[in-house]
């Protein structure tokens, strides 16, 4: 399981007027010190690093799997281990929503599944 902890990055990303998704989400859905996770399938986590930085979330990345899409063994994995509810959102891009909507329901857990074009790979 890839499962590591997303760093502020400072520097300047042409991916920040695809992430209007996270952007309108963050302040109305979540508060200060929230968990989310962010499911990486892409090279553009610059401007979602920044985001929770801005907005003072505690980001989880899960890991790309062997075929460069999101781990859904890791992504399952981080939901069953949250036996209190502390994740309150999972962004992930266009391309694993479907995918990433299935691990959540599965897992039972209410956390609500953000898609984002910000967490897909840059273009």
């Amino acid at each position: 399981m890839c499962v590591q902890r997303l760093r502020a990055n400072r520097s300047g990303s042409n991916q920040e007027e695809k992430s209007m998704g996270m952007m309108m989400f963050a302040p109305s859905g979540l508060k200060q010190g929230d968990k989310v996770l962010v499911c990486e399938d892409g090279d553009a986590f610059r401007s979602c690093s920044r985001i929770c930085d801005a907005f003072d979330l505690d980001a989880l990345m899960i890991g790309r799997d062997g075929d460069g899409g999101i781990d859904l063994d890791g992504l399952q994995a981080a939901l069953y281990a949250d036996r209190f509810g502390d994740i309150r959102a999972v962004f992930v891009s266009p391309d694993s929503a479907s995918a990433a909507r299935d691990v959540i329901d599965l897992a039972w857990h209410d956390a609500v599944l953000v898609v984002d074009e910000a967490v897909a790979g840059a273009a």
